[in-house]
């Protein structure tokens, strides 16, 4: 009985669309509740630490000496709780339909000019 399971296994897996996509070719498409992403104006930052203290993830990092502001977007779980308590209100939740992964850094730095 196993090898009869397996034969239909195995044929029904030759004819069927690969589950998969060759990613640099093809763009990854973003779901469909894709929430979107943190943004911030670094224009506008002036690298309190309020939004890192406040990130329940632990996904931000504010370097304060060098003016920078990171995040790591697989550790966000883009909570909005950084947004909240901005008090400068440079952060914003691009909803722009953009797949985290089809970055090529796992972090995301800008640093204030």
């Amino acid at each position: 009985m196993s090898l009869l399971t397996f034969a239909k296994t195995a044929l029904g897996s030759m004819v069927k669309q690969p589950v998969t996509v060759c990613y640099p070719q093809e763009k990854l498409a973003a779901p469909e509740r894709l929430r979107g992403h943190i943004v911030n104006d670094m224009d506008v930052c002036i690298c309190c630490g309020m939004c890192a203290r406040r990130c329940p993830a632990g996904a931000l990092a504010v370097d304060r000496k060098g003016g920078t502001w990171s995040i790591d977007p697989y550790a966000c779980v883009v909570c909005g709780e950084c947004i909240e308590s901005c008090p400068k209100h440079c952060l914003t939740m691009d909803t722009a339909r953009t797949p985290v992964a089809a970055d090529k850094t796992p972090t995301v730095e800008t640093k204030l000019e």
